[in-house]
């Protein structure tokens, strides 16, 4: 038997083809939350213990990054743009917006750190 190819039977191949790779691009990516030597370290630690002690110290390691971008924020550079970037009419609105944001941002952040009450000292058990 001869198979019988129309217009309309290559063109439903080709949708259902289209489907697929676009099925296979729609899976979402996994986040990675840890770094390839932060994850090379937890696996080389094997038990659960001192697997925590290494998520607590890495955890530690991102709240000091984020105090030290949160210490030193005073947005020269959003404001510097503002001045002087180029091309600047074409997104002056957008770059207003994100000056006032971050400003915004950064009074939340400055009345939250007065608001919250340092955490409890804990004594080491005698």
């Amino acid at each position: 038997m001869r198979a019988i190819t129309t217009p309309g039977t290559v063109l439903l191949l080709a949708a259902v083809l289209s489907n697929v790779s676009a099925a296979r691009a729609a899976i979402p990516q996994k986040k990675e939350y840890l770094s390839e030597a932060e994850a090379d370290k937890i696996r080389d630690a094997g038990m659960t213990g001192p697997r925590i002690v290494l998520y607590a110290k890495f955890a530690g390691d991102r709240i000091k990054k984020l105090q030290y971008e949160f210490a030193h924020m005073d947005l020269p550079y959003l404001q510097d743009l503002a001045a002087k970037g180029p091309e600047r009419e074409t997104y002056k609105d957008n770059l207003d917006d994100a000056i006032e944001a971050t400003q915004d941002a950064a009074k939340d952040v400055e009345k939250a750190s007065k608001e919250m009450a340092p955490p409890p000292v804990r004594r080491k058990p005698s």
